[in-house]
């Protein structure tokens, strides 16, 4: 695969075939079409996988270098409400092009096993005006975790943009998507991402929005001091040397 052969993690580093192989090195070399639709097939025929608001989940983040701030906050939620956040995939300087052809998706899914997907990019298409090939490209994302239960996080754009958020809403639906587009957060230096304390205004924000809303509503209340951030891995990718596809 044309990726860096190892991946750091939030604790420690990951082997990127050990992280994709499990124990029976059953993933990361068979990569053909027809390894992944047999994959796919067992997993999206699941009917086990049932939705309940009070379960305790397992949680995986995916997003652009937004979710380098957000993963934070949001592990304080999991870890206070009884939910766990497996994993994170931090993909800098990504698009919805990046994860909607890249087959690295599937994998992590089928490796970490998630009962709810949250989703957070579109910060790098604040400019983007060729909505066709958006919208196609988050249809075919969509379909890699379709299965499961999410929750779509919008940008928290610094600039009004041209539209990348009505895009992703139309194809996650909008009881599934958060406007974070009509947020004032405060901003780090770079004056694009938000700072530690936007962080964590952006998630007591969408914290609100879980616990309400009318389809796949979370247990998250608020955390009490003390309640850390931890227990889950991080896989950095990087748009400009791995585009995945």
């Amino acid at each position: 695969m044309p990726i860096n052969n190892k991946l750091k993690s939030y604790n420690n580093t990951i082997n990127y075939k050990e992280l994709l192989s499990g124990s029976k090195g059953d993933l990361a070399l068979k990569n053909t079409t027809y390894f992944w639709k047999f994959q796919q097939s067992q997993l999206f025929n699941d009917t086990s996988i049932t939705f309940k608001d009070s379960a305790q989940h397992r949680i995986l983040l995916l997003g652009d270098s937004e979710v380098g701030g957000f993963k934070y906050p949001l592990s304080r939620y999991c870890n206070a409400n009884g939910h766990k956040l497996v994993g994170v995939v931090e993909w800098n300087s990504s698009t919805i092009l990046n994860f909607a052809y890249a087959d690295t998706i599937e994998a992590l899914i089928l490796k970490f096993k998630p009962t709810y997907i949250f989703v957070l990019l579109g910060l790098n298409e604040v400019y983007a005006k060729d909505f066709s090939n958006r919208l196609k490209a988050s249809y075919n994302f969509k379909k890699k975790f379709e299965h499961l239960p999410f929750a779509w996080i919008g940008p928290a754009s610094w600039i009004p943009e041209q539209g990348i958020s009505n895009v992703f809403a139309n194809v996650a639906g909008i009881e599934n998507f958060y406007f974070s587009n009509r947020l004032v957060l405060p901003r780090a230096s770079d004056n694009r991402h938000p700072s530690v304390r936007g962080y964590d205004v952006w998630m007591d924000s969408v914290a609100i929005w879980m616990k309400n809303r009318p389809k796949w509503a979370l247990q998250f209340n608020t955390p009490p001091n003390g309640v850390s951030s931890s227990g889950f891995n991080t896989v950095f990718l990087n748009a400009a040397k791995y585009r995945g596809y």
